[in-house]
């Protein structure tokens, strides 16, 4: 069972995002409206996946990586970003994030990170 955290406060992008998910055989979605929400919540489980907003309201999305991966450098994470992706590769340089998701991610990247995922998993060859 692949878990999925999503760590955003509810805008329709992402929650269009969070449907696409839902509606895959296989995955488990939970969701945390802030940055602090989203702490709490890996601190009490573990996530196969957590992908991160651009903007929490209390921290940034990259913000939110950068301490995700300081305190758990095993646990996949994925921001969504409107920088061009060589100005998001030099922001998240070091963070070992999946994918920059765009500000509207659509049903292909949700296929298309949920592939990476398994793969990484060793869940598909």
């Amino acid at each position: 069972m692949i878990r999925i955290l999503i760590v955003a406060d509810g805008k329709e992008p992402l929650a269009a995002f969070a449907k696409f998910l839902e509606d895959m055989e296989g995955l488990e979605l939970d969701r945390a409206v802030s940055a602090g929400h989203g702490f709490d919540l890996l601190g009490r489980q573990d996530f196969s996946l957590v992908v991160v907003d651009e903007d929490l309201g209390d921290m940034s999305g990259l913000d939110f990586a950068r301490k995700l991966v300081a305190q758990n450098p095993m646990t996949n994470c994925t921001v969504v970003s409107g920088l061009s992706p060589e100005a998001f590769h030099e922001a998240s340089e070091g963070l070992g994030l999946l994918v920059q998701l765009t500000p509207s991610p659509n049903e292909a990247q949700a296929q298309k990170l949920v592939d990476q995922l398994q793969k990484i998993m060793g869940l598909v060859s």
